[in-house]
């Protein structure tokens, strides 16, 4: 990156996928594991804007998962819960659609 550091910022046509790992670089990735059943208003919260900071993982229960990411994680109450994530240090889950959002914004 700092060998065209120079360089992008006078030419960011040739440099488009450097400067998209120069933003992932600076601003890091929000993790978003999903589990439980009727996930859609979880998901329509991921979805209603253009998020590309965000990894998403997602299952309707995590026992037995090959992803990490849905390791150890399971609904709370019985209802869709979200687990945001970033830079291993996770939040406290939501069921709630609004508070993903408040976390994600």
């Amino acid at each position: 990156m700092q060998l065209a550091a120079g360089l992008a910022p006078r030419y960011p046509i040739a440099f488009g996928h450097l400067l998209c790992a120069i933003d992932l670089h600076t601003a890091g990735v929000a993790e978003v594991a999903l589990v439980g059943p009727d996930q859609q208003p979880l998901l329509d919260v991921l979805r209603e804007r253009h998020r590309p900071h965000v990894v998403l993982a997602s299952a309707p229960e995590s026992s037995g998962s090959v992803v990490e990411l849905l390791a150890g994680r399971s609904a709370i109450q019985g209802r869709a819960t979200a687990y945001v994530c970033e830079r291993f240090a996770c939040q406290a889950p939501v069921s709630d659609p609004d508070a993903l959002r408040a976390l994600l914004d």
